[in-house]
């Protein structure tokens, strides 16, 4: 029995914080997005995402992210400390929050089979996800076509000014084009890892006026001759040159 219960010992503290791994079971840096269920349907235009971290766990469904520390036990998802932001939604995705928030702090039983993710409540409720890396796989960077929707300045997140949206084109053949809606820009780059090292990049000197001017000077600030970081996930390219950024959609 104290054999037992030192091997119960060393494999919980293997597996810290909160004792969350299970054999079998390794969720820490994944996320998965909903793909049917039953009992729940989601809001329409909404996606459901569940993500993993070391000891924490977060769900989200297009209005508030849901997340607090999770242990796997006994086959069962075991939220704790659950905490919620507060973004106001209309209702529909409020109450669907309501929903996800009851569920999630319910322990689910939990069941990993390869990249799909199943969630069964007690209630009957059964929510089925897909690791997001195959249902909404990372976008390449070369050859697609970004269209900026977002500005960053630090912890601020701003969207371009005007209707029209910015773009970005990194080409096979190691070139860059930027549009920055007044001017364009035209350079080099080189990929790798996390990393862009931006080279000969210069632009039109167009005056510009109003909204574009906002729009030209964020951009010539992020992507000038220098090394910058980007990272994609799924649609999404977002490059940072120190504090300042954008981030983009591939279309």
């Amino acid at each position: 029995m104290l054999w037992r219960s030192f091997i119960g010992l060393v494999f919980c503290l293997l597996c810290l914080p909160g004792c969350s791994a299970e054999r079998g079971v390794d969720l820490d840096g994944r996320a998965f997005l909903f793909s049917s269920g039953d009992g729940f349907e989601p809001v329409a235009g909404s996606t459901v995402r569940i993500s993993f971290s070391p000891g924490q766990v977060s769900i989200s469904a297009g209005c508030n992210s849901i997340g607090g520390a999770y242990r796997l036990r006994d086959g069962h998802l075991v939220a704790t400390e659950l905490g919620q932001t507060e973004i106001g939604c209309g209702q529909p995705l409020l109450a669907q929050d309501e929903v996800l928030a009851k569920f999630i702090s319910s322990s689910p039983r939990l069941t990993l089979d390869g990249d799909t993710l199943t969630l069964a409540g007690s209630d009957g409720v059964t929510l089925v996800f897909l690791d997001r890396e195959v249902a909404d796989p990372d976008r390449p960077l070369v050859a697609t076509r970004w269209s900026v929707d977002t500005f960053i300045d630090g912890n601020s997140f701003s969207n371009p000014p005007g209707t029209s949206e910015p773009t970005l084109l990194f080409q096979a053949d190691g070139s860059v084009e930027i549009n920055t809606l007044c001017n364009r820009g035209m350079g080099s780059f080189k990929a790798a890892g996390d990393k862009l090292v931006l080279t000969n990049v210069t632009y039109t000197d167009r005056p510009c006026a109003g909204a574009p001017a906002a729009a030209d000077t964020q951009l010539k600030a992020v992507l000038s001759d220098g090394t910058v970081t980007f990272s994609i996930e799924a649609a999404r390219l977002t490059i940072q040159h120190g504090k300042l950024g954008v981030a983009a959609i591939a279309h």
